[in-house]
């Protein structure tokens, strides 16, 4: 009689403990996937409606010097995005902003599209935008008409386009905007948000992560690089 009340006991407790631990399961096999869906890759694309013809310019590449090269995707730097909207924005070429969380940071991701005042085309864009960028080794600012640069999809500042050049390639990264009676200025990358998986996202030293996981720049048009080599 004592033996059964013993195993009466045993079973009462480990009834609940199996319930709870397979609710558990439950809940922690459908979190889990969730965790590891909601990582996204950010990538510092450059001008996706530009043409390949526009990509090189003529030089030898073979013969370039990779110390004074650009490299779009080490633009975006964690620590300068902007990531509140603090920012006012242009309401007849702001298409939306979008949150996604880049390295587990959730970061507004501008959706505009170009006048068709300024351009027929009237292209879309996705941009990141930073407060600067800590290497500007290789980039240029492509000199625009004020007029037209006061056309804004952030009101207030002028925009410039940035073109990051390296061995004969030229990819337009984004614009730099800047305010004409302070002089305070920001950039907006052009970028191209992808959903990740955080688990292959590669985890080490900042400068490694950052570069797994974010790429920056697209080809620059041809009438910027001809206002470059005129610049």
């Amino acid at each position: 009689s004592k033996r059964v009340h013993e195993i009466k006991n045993t079973m009462t407790i480990t009834r609940p403990l199996l319930l709870l631990l397979g609710l558990s399961s439950l809940l922690l096999g459908p979190s889990s996937a969730l965790l590891n869906a909601e990582e996204t890759e950010v990538e510092v694309i450059g001008n996706p409606h530009a043409t390949k013809e526009t990509e090189h310019t003529s030089g030898d590449r073979d013969t370039c010097d990779s110390s004074s090269a650009c490299e779009p995707k080490l633009l975006l730097s964690p620590h300068r995005i902007i990531r509140t909207r603090s920012v006012a924005t242009q309401a007849d070429t702001l298409v939306g902003v979008e949150t996604k969380k880049v390295l587990g940071v959730p970061v507004p991701v501008y959706q505009f599209r170009q006048p068709a005042r300024l351009s027929a085309a009237e292209l879309p864009f996705k941009l990141i935008l930073v407060s600067d960028i800590d290497s500007k080794v290789g980039l240029s600012e492509v000199p625009v008409d004020p007029k037209a640069a006061s056309d804004s999809w952030f009101p207030g500042y002028r925009w410039s386009p940035v073109v990051c050049s390296a061995c004969g390639n030229h990819v337009h990264v984004g614009w730099k905007f800047s305010r004409p009676d302070s002089g305070g200025f920001f950039y907006a990358l052009i970028v191209e948000a992808k959903e990740k998986r955080r688990e292959s996202i590669v985890m080490g030293a900042l400068g490694a992560l950052v570069g797994e996981a974010i790429d920056v720049g697209v080809r620059a048009p041809g009438w910027m690089i001809s206002a470059l080599a005129k610049a």
